[in-house]
């Protein structure tokens, strides 16, 4: 670079475009007759990086500061547009523009020309000098050109008629509520893209069908609203024949409910969508579905939070399908919680992992006259000062397998909770629950669930349960289930009030230094082939009767009880 005779002082100088990241580079700043070094030149993205399109060109607003100050008066600038970081020749430019700055802030249109976009990356290369002579300064490294700007302009050059772009300057419309007002000819022979631009957009989107709203990414575009005295609306409120993608969904709440998603008969996709509610003084839900719908979910993370209830994901009579999905509620003193809430409904889980924390009451899964498919689910219930639930199943008869569900807390912790008439079947699933004044692995009550291949584990300073079964009959095989630490540990405790029931235990082992098998009058017990560790076998009124079973020091005991 050369140095020119008139200048008697450098500056340094920061340049601020919203086209691309920090760049550095050297500037001769005029100022008086004797000649000096150049300072770096900083250039800072600021505001959205969002360039208006018009036409095959794009709008630039910048900012110049000199020493932190900024500057008034008129710049020149050279753009170039190269396909490579450094070196190469330039695709295009270039272009030379001298705009007055007026506190600091300037304006100027680029237009590369539309063959110079042809999906590739670009990068733009800037110099800048003060208007009245002298060298230009280069800055370094190249500014690449931002892929939501490039977007929206590739989409128009290219003819795609059904896709409508939202930005806060320079897409089709400025809202996506805008863009689907404006959609009047969709369907199943016309559908319609509509894509959002990284910002936070403030607003009420309720979808149409054959209209997919794809953002630009959950941590670039996000649709946002508070809460409403309503419990029949949400910020993002869905149809059938359309996909939520690539964006999140928030409301803030403020009011009595904050609902993220909301669906009434009704069966968007959603597919790589963070959806979050918090502050709702009733009610806070990440996604909530009623009347028969079907949702397909794919890659979502639901969080809901800082309300009077807090559901992550609920749903009424409605069946949606659950793929490779996060869910967390919290809560503080006084908040009931459910990670997932099932009411008359039979969703299909896979691959999905449920938190509940804190609260009153927290409860990883409530099935509720439901019958969901869970397969590959991790649930974590914890925190709850009265109560902590991994699974409640009441009056339903999910199929669980390939579970991990962990439940710790100050309360009363289950692990599973099966009752009213429940008849769930478990396999390959195991339960840990730990740390509560009373700990039972999995509680049956006037229920009959079969458990197999299952490992229950109950741990704690109070009394703890590996099964309790109360009024209930049911089936534990090839299981291992134990009770330890506690002042009270029972591994498998049968007691019922009214009724005859029946237990049966085959090819399993059963732990508790209390008792292992503590046994009710109204029950009758039947072992096989067992390992029975711990405390003795207690009839307890009831008839307890054992063939092939052994203790822990493997002393067998053909045809009694140890």
């Amino acid at each position: 670079m050369k140095r020119s005779t008139n200048l008697a002082a450098s500056v340094a100088i920061t340049l601020a475009l919203i086209c691309g990241g920090a760049v550095t580079g050297r500037l001769l700043h005029p100022g008086g007759a004797r000649p000096a070094e150049a300072a770096n030149l900083v250039a800072q993205p600021v505001g959205p990086l969002t360039p208006s399109v018009v036409g095959s060109g794009f709008t630039y607003q910048g900012r110049l500061l000199n020493n932190g100050v900024p500057v008034s008066g008129s710049y020149d600038f050279t753009f170039r547009l190269f396909s490579q970081p450094s070196g190469g020749v330039p695709l295009s430019g270039p272009i030379s523009v001298t705009t007055v700055i007026t506190a600091g802030l300037f304006t100027t249109s680029l237009d590369f020309g539309a063959p110079a976009f042809d999906g590739e990356a670009r990068f733009m290369e800037v110099a800048a000098r003060q208007s009245g002579g002298g060298a230009y300064t280069t800055l370094s490294p190249r500014q690449p050109i931002a892929s939501v700007p490039y977007a929206l302009y590739a989409l128009k050059a290219r003819g795609q008629k059904n896709v409508v772009t939202v930005a806060k300057e320079g897409g089709d419309h400025a809202t996506v509520t805008a863009a689907l007002a404006a959609i009047t000819d969709n369907s199943p022979f016309s559908r319609y893209v509509i894509r959002v631009a990284p910002g936070v957009y403030t607003e009420t989107v309720t979808m149409k069908e054959y209209v997919d709203i794809e953002g630009s990414g959950e941590r670039n575009t996000t649709i946002a609203q508070v809460g409403s005295a309503l419990a029949n609306t949400g910020t993002v409120v869905g149809t059938n024949n359309a996909q939520l993608r690539s964006l999140t969904v928030r409301n803030t709440g403020g009011n009595t409910n904050a609902i993220a998603v909301y669906n009434n008969g009704a069966s968007p996709s959603l597919a790589q969508v963070t959806a979050s509610a918090s502050g709702g003084s009733n009610l806070s839900s990440g996604v909530y579905s009623v009347g028969f719908s079907a949702s397909a979910m794919t890659n979502v993370t639901v969080n809901a939070s800082g309300g009077g209830n807090n559901w992550g994901i609920r749903n009424e009579d409605s069946s949606p399908t659950l793929s490779n999905v996060t869910v967390t509620t919290s809560g503080s003193a006084g908040s009931f919680n459910y990670a997932v809430l099932n009411q008359d409904s039979s969703p299909t889980l896979s691959n999905v992992t449920i938190s509940s924390l804190g609260g009153q009451y927290s409860i990883g899964m409530g099935n509720i006259n439901s019958s969901p498919t869970l397969g590959n689910v991790r649930i974590i219930a914890s925190g709850g000062s009265s109560a902590s639930w991994g699974v409640q199943n009441s009056s339903s008869s999910p199929s669980m397998s390939n579970m991990t569900i962990n439940v710790s807390g100050p309360g009363d912790n289950l692990g599973v909770l099966i009752e009213d008439s429940s008849s769930p079947t478990l396999s390959s699933v195991t339960v840990s629950v730990s740390g509560g004044t009373t700990n039972v692995g999995v509680e049956n009550n006037a229920a009959s669930p079969t458990l197999t291949n299952v490992t229950i584990s109950a741990s704690g300073s109070g009394a703890n349960y590996g099964v309790r079964n109360s009024n209930s009959s049911s089936r534990i095989q090839g299981s291992a289930v134990s009770a330890s630490g506690g002042s009270i540990n029972m591994g498998v405790f049968n007691t019922a009030t009214t009724g005859s029931h029946t237990v049966k235990i085959d090819n399993s082992k059963i732990t508790g230094s209390s008792n292992s098998i503590f046994n009710g009058a109204q029950f009758t017990t039947r072992v096989g082939a067992s390992q029975l560790e711990g405390g003795p076998v207690v009839p307890g009124g009831g008839t307890v009767s054992c063939a092939g079973v052994y203790d822990e020091n493997y002393v067998f005991f053909a045809s009694t009880c140890p």
